[in-house]
């Protein structure tokens, strides 16, 4: 049995240009092992967490800002009552700060959004590797994420419509029991991934109402468990999609083409034995109609 309590202040202030949030919450975390036996122990855990957030308007389209926070999350409960997973395990921690800017062109049609960040998580739980027990996890000290990431999204014209990302990501394990684990990568992490969305609907004619979109999505390759051991990498993949929309009086129709290309790919894993397969290409319609 577990209890977690909390309680924050919280306060904004604007001065100009500039809007400053201030936030302070206090955790209390108690986790009862062996609940009502003669075993009985109390973990007492307490942590206090700053929240900081800085605006700045340079123009009415264009600002930056920057931010630090802190987290603290006890395992679930699922985690801690499963003896096959060989818990009980410390919550997990997290701090995070993000310095970027948004800013809106060409008389709002196009925003743009440039963000780069550090996270830095502690107690993470992972698959502990185990032939014998596949689902036996084990308590990682530290892992820490820097990237940047990039979104555009607008309208090019009044009928055509672009979304697209792109994010680079650097995830390593800097604390660990296991001493040859400390500076890999971490599992499942791409360098590398992004997409592009593109939506285009004639508005006018006798096809008025009629959209197509097209987009692809893209992940880099990954290192696995076994990748120090057996070699065993993910390789990177490019994921087409498709649509075709169309809505006319109180009828919204669409149909959608998912992995339009039929593409083999693998959206994670583990091991030889533990991968996790994407999903072959698959069609999917729906028709709406409003009272």
């Amino acid at each position: 049995k577990y209890y977690t309590v909390g309680a924050y202040v919280q306060g904004q202030l604007s001065f100009n240009r500039i809007q400053l949030l201030l936030a302070l919450r206090q955790e209390f975390y108690r986790d009862v092992l062996d609940f009502r036996t003669p075993a009985e122990n109390i973990v007492r855990q307490e942590k206090l967490l700053p929240r900081l957030g800085l605006v700045y308007d340079i123009t009415e389209d264009i600002n930056v800002y920057g931010t630090y926070t802190e987290s603290f999350q006890p395992q679930t409960s699922s985690v801690l009552l499963n003896p096959d997973l060989g818990g009980p395990f410390d919550p997990l921690s997290a701090s995070m700060w993000e310095v970027g800017s948004k800013s809106e062109w060409i008389h709002n049609r196009i925003s743009l959004n440039v963000a780069l960040y550090n996270i830095e998580q502690n107690n993470i739980l992972v698959n502990a590797n185990d032939p014998q027990n596949p689902d036996q996890l084990e308590q990682r000290g530290q892992e820490v994420s820097k990237g940047i990431e990039v979104d555009i999204m607008g309208n090019i014209l009044s009928n055509l419509s672009v979304t697209a990302n792109y994010a680079y990501n650097d995830t390593r394990i800097t604390q660990s029991d296991n001493e040859e684990q400390i500076g890999r990568l971490k599992e499942n992490a791409p360098h590398h991934q992004g997409g592009v969305w593109g939506k285009f609907t004639i508005d006018q004619g006798l096809l008025e109402g009629l959209g197509i979109g097209f987009g692809s999505n893209f992940i880099s390759e990954r290192v696995t468990f076994d990748t120090y051991t057996l070699g065993l990498k993910l390789p990177g993949y490019v994921v087409s999609d498709a649509a075709i929309y169309y809505k006319v009086d109180r009828f919204n129709i669409s149909a959608n083409f998912n992995n339009l290309f039929n593409k083999t790919h693998w959206t994670g894993g583990y091991s030889y034995t533990r991968l996790f397969p994407g999903a072959p290409r698959n069609y999917l319609l729906n028709v709406a109609y409003t009272f």
